[in-house]
C-alpha cells in the first residue's frame, strides 16, 4: 500500500519493527502491513544497523539570494523588463539570469532562476510573439476586406 504522508510512512516503519520484535516473521509482517517483503527487509536492515527510521528530508541547496535580495528581485520583476533595460516588457529565463547576475552578482541557470521566480509567487507564462509584418486582423477585416469585396463584386 502506498502511503502519501511522511508521518504515515514513519508509522508503518515503526509498526514493522514492533511486529518483528514481537516475534513475527518477515512474510507475515509484509502481509499484515500490506507491503512487499523487500520493504520489510529494508526497514529491518535500517533498524538492525541502528539507523533512524525517520524519513530523511532532502531540502536541496540553499537559495543563493538573501531574503532582502529576493525582495529586491520581486520588485524588479514587478516593474517589468523594460524598466531593467530590456527591449519589450516580457521576462524570459535568460533575461532573468542576466538581471540577477548584473544586480546581485549571483549566477543561476535559466531553469534554476525560473524556480526562484516561482518561489517568489510568479507564474510561468508564454510570451506570444506578434509578427509586425502582418497587419492587425481587426484592421484587415474592417478596412482591407471590404475593399477586396468591392473590387471583386
Amino acid at each position: 500500500m502506498r502511503l502519501s504522508s511522511r508521518s504515515a510512512r514513519e508509522y508503518r516503519r515503526s509498526t514493522i519493527v514492533r511486529l518483528y520484535e514481537s516475534g513475527q516473521k518477515q512474510s507475515a509482517i509484509a502481509q499484515l502491513v500490506e507491503v512487499d517483503q523487500s520493504v520489510v527487509s529494508r526497514v529491518l536492515q535500517l533498524y538492525k544497523s541502528g539507523s533512524s527510521l525517520a524519513e530523511k528530508v532532502n531540502k536541496g541547496a540553499p537559495c543563493k539570494l538573501s531574503l532582502s535580495q529576493s525582495r529586491q528581485l520581486y520588485a524588479l520583476i514587478q516593474r517589468g523588463a523594460s524598466y531593467s533595460g530590456f527591449e519589450g516588457d516580457h521576462w524570459s529565463g535568460p533575461r532573468l539570469v542576466r538581471l540577477v547576475r548584473d544586480h546581485f552578482g549571483v549566477t543561476y541557470s535559466p531553469s534554476g532562476i525560473l524556480k526562484v521566480v516561482k518561489r517568489l509567487g510568479f507564474s510561468k507564462q508564454r510570451y506570444q510573439y506578434k509578427d509586425r509584418r502582418q497587419p492587425d486582423m481587426h484592421t484587415w477585416y474592417e478596412e482591407e476586406l471590404p475593399a477586396i469585396k468591392k473590387s471583386q463584386g
